[in-house]
């Protein structure tokens, strides 16, 4: 993991204070018993996107922080499973590293209760999910979350990829 180029690391100057990774890391913990609430287009209501918002930029800068497995077992754990499964995939110069191509969205609203985009998503939108939470939309249905840091930074959280062999049904 150290033999990551260093334009893939998250410099010093727009990194997540303890406090925040602490808070990051209990979101991402899953504890047998809690029930895991999936609010879907809720979530951009009840957790509007700090401010300030990202710019509404095209490229941006998505970097990676290996964190302490010991503190942080679960987004320590997550990193490295990230990295392997871009790099498979040949994801991982591509949408990892310095100004990479990424156009941030933000909503635009109907009315109080639906938020909707115009123009539709398509691949490369950075698209706020809540809070300081993004995902950025991949060729093939997939998509990696990002933590906004500031300005155009940004960490990539986790990575969301599907298998075409993981659709593949069988009908009677």
């Amino acid at each position: 993991m150290s033999l990551l180029p260093w334009d893939l690391m998250e410099p010093g100057f727009v990194t997540l204070t303890e406090t925040d990774n602490r808070f990051l890391e209990m979101l991402l913990t899953q504890v047998p018993g809690r029930e895991i609430v999936y609010p879907g287009t809720d979530a951009i209501i009840n957790l509007p996107p700090r401010n300030p918002p990202p710019p509404k930029v095209t490229l941006v800068n998505i970097v990676i922080k290996l964190l302490d497995p010991i503190n942080f077992p679960v987004q320590s754990q997550n990193a490295r499973g990230m990295i392997n499964e871009l790099s498979t995939l040949g994801f991982l110069h591509g949408v990892i590293g310095l100004n990479v191509m990424g156009r941030v969205r933000v909503f635009r609203e109907y009315d109080t209760r639906v938020k909707k985009f115009n123009p539709a998503i398509s691949i490369y939108d950075i698209v706020p999910k809540g809070d300081r939470i993004y995902a950025l939309i991949l060729p093939d249905g997939n998509y990696i979350i990002l933590c906004h840091l500031r300005g155009i930074w940004f960490r990539l959280q986790s990575a969301c990829i599907f298998h075409k062999s993981f659709f593949v049904f069988q009908f009677p």
